[in-house]
C-alpha cells in the first residue's frame, strides 16, 4: 500500500472488490486499533476506505501512527 505522509496525517486509500470485502477487512483493522489503542479515521465509500492516521493528542505524525500502518500492512498481506 502507498502512504502519503503530511502534516495533516498518513493517508492511503484502498479499493475492494465490493462493500461486504471493506466491511470485513473494517473489523479486523477495529480489532487491531483496540489492541493498539490507537484508531484511524476512516471515510468509506460503498468499495473505497479512505484512512487518516494522526495523534490527535500530539497534534502530529508519531511513532503510534507508523505501529497502527505496520499493522495495516500486515492485514493486508
Amino acid at each position: 500500500m502507498n502512504w502519503d505522509i503530511t502534516s495533516n496525517g498518513i493517508i492511503g486509500e484502498l479499493n475492494f472488490k465490493d462493500q461486504t470485502a471493506l466491511a470485513k477487512f473494517v473489523l479486523e483493522l477495529a480489532k487491531v486499533s483496540d489492541s493498539l489503542h490507537h484508531h484511524a479515521d476512516m471515510n468509506i465509500s460503498y468499495n473505497r476506505l479512505r484512512l487518516n492516521i494522526f495523534t490527535h493528542d500530539e497534534q502530529s505524525v508519531t511513532e503510534k501512527d507508523h505501529n497502527l500502518c505496520r499493522e495495516i500492512e500486515k492485514l493486508l498481506n
